[in-house]
């Protein structure tokens, strides 16, 4: 009974060894690296939410945005809580030109994790795609005050209004 106790937790250091490998890829901007990382972390437990949402983000980061829906839409399948994925997949369908789609993303990303920054940021930048400014205002000051990048936020913000 022992050895199968072993072989699990043996499997799982292994799991979390290669997801960890992958998030330091994907913080250095190692995109192709952390794809592959989080790639094998796919092979090892192909049920892994987690692994499908950070390898969406390297794809997303890649302007892959079709891989980075298509493992957006695996993440959510596997686990429908998981706010990042709908954030992910709404930034993507933001840079496909989809804004209400990016919308609808972005609101049930809010709804899970109404802290999650990010999703303010790309569902107010959609906003100022369709012309409600007013909605596109309130996103972006909430993005600013859970602490969005500024950078990212001006060049959202800059890149939708030219845009328009």
């Amino acid at each position: 009974m022992r050895k199968p106790l072993i072989l699990c937790v043996l499997a799982t250091i292994l799991l979390l060894q290669v997801l960890l490998v992958g998030c330091q890829s994907s913080a250095v901007k190692q995109n192709d690296e952390a794809i592959a990382e989080f790639s094998k972390a796919i092979t090892l437990d192909p049920k892994n939410a987690l692994a499908y949402v950070n390898r969406a983000a390297a794809y997303l980061k890649k302007e892959e945005f079709d891989k980075c829906i298509a493992d957006c839409n695996k993440a959510i399948e596997m686990d429908p809580e998981l706010a990042e994925a709908y954030s992910n997949r709404g930034a993507a369908y933001m840079y496909k030109g989809e804004f209400g789609k990016c919308i609808a993303n972005c609101n049930t990303a809010i709804e899970l994790d109404p802290e999650h920054s990010q999703a303010y940021l790309f569902r107010g930048c959609a906003n100022i795609y369709v012309g409600m400014d007013a909605e596109a205002d309130q996103d972006i000051e909430k993005a600013l005050q859970l602490g969005v990048d500024h950078w990212n936020l001006k060049r959202f913000v800059e890149q939708a209004k030219q845009s328009r």
